[in-house]
């Protein structure tokens, strides 16, 4: 994906300075993670995803137009939402890709389904945690 830079100078400093507090606080050092900002809707309508290489620990996150929205409005509880579960894949889809490996076509879904939704349970967790 190469998507069309969105946001302001002062929105995208600020998202990389958030996205580094939450990769400090749920301990991710060992990973290289970088954000990108689209200024297109995501199909699906996401607000963020996550491309990730396991191998070498690498993670590019693009965050779409909702996640400017949302900083515009300075919800930054919804921005912290979107950023804490995309960093959550880290450590989902090690994981993901060996099962991936083993499902068939008609499962794919379901095992899709299943990690969103356990990489969902990880990001309240550590959400929880730090809410406190």
């Amino acid at each position: 994906m190469n998507p069309k830079k969105g946001g302001t100078p002062r929105y995208q400093k600020e998202l990389r300075q958030r996205l580094k507090l939450w990769y400090d606080r749920m301990g991710l050092r060992e990973w290289r993670a970088e954000i990108g900002f689209c200024k297109d809707e995501d199909s699906d309508g996401a607000a963020a995803t996550c491309s990730i290489t396991e191998v070498y620990l690498t993670a590019h996150i693009i965050l779409f137009p909702s996640v400017a929205r949302y900083w515009k409005d300075r919800r930054w509880d919804l921005i912290d939402e979107v950023l804490v579960h995309e960093l959550s894949h880290l450590l989902t889809e090690p994981l993901y890709r060996i099962a991936l490996d083993a499902v068939t076509n008609t499962s794919k879904k379901f095992l899709e389904d299943v990690r969103e939704r356990q990489t969902q349970r990880i990001a309240q967790v550590v959400l929880k945690r730090f809410s406190e």
